[in-house]
């Protein structure tokens, strides 16, 4: 069986997963364009806001032996934000597979979406960083919080 085949989803609403913010001047260049990089601060921030409001705790699982890292991150830009814009960073969808979860996600300002892309988090051992399956905790909580 394939990677790809072992996939489960689950959908999430817009709503639930949601990390409104307001672009501040730390956060452009010289010409009041968004840096690149944060779009990905601000889907991290929107995965938190996932991971409390499934009653997780901020990325250690397992009783603190099981933790997230970044495997990788794809982002398609499709608009800037700019300083004084309000954007709202959510995740849309989940999908899991033996060791990580694979993040939909978006980020919007004033209807425009500005990027969209996959965000891959890996599970690891907190003691040695190997991968380890992705806890039954985060599976459990994760869908009881999807979408009808």
């Amino acid at each position: 069986m394939t990677e790809t085949a072992t996939l489960a989803r689950v959908r999430l609403a817009v709503a639930d997963v949601l990390y409104g913010h307001r672009v501040c001047p730390a956060e452009v260049d010289g010409f009041n364009v968004v840096h690149f990089s944060n779009y990905l601060r601000w889907v991290s921030a929107a995965l938190m806001e996932l991971f409390e409001k499934a009653g997780l705790g901020p990325g250690r699982f397992s009783d603190g032996t099981v933790e997230i890292r970044v495997g990788r991150a794809q982002m398609a830009y499709m608009a800037s934000a700019r300083l004084g814009d309000t954007i709202e960073a959510s995740i849309r969808s989940v999908e899991f597979d033996r060791s990580s979860m694979i993040l939909g996600c978006a980020v919007h300002s004033g209807g425009r979406v500005l990027t969209r892309g996959r965000l891959t988090i890996a599970f690891v051992q907190s003691a040695t960083g190997a991968l380890t399956p992705v806890p039954d905790e985060v599976r459990a909580a994760l869908a009881r919080g999807r979408a009808a």
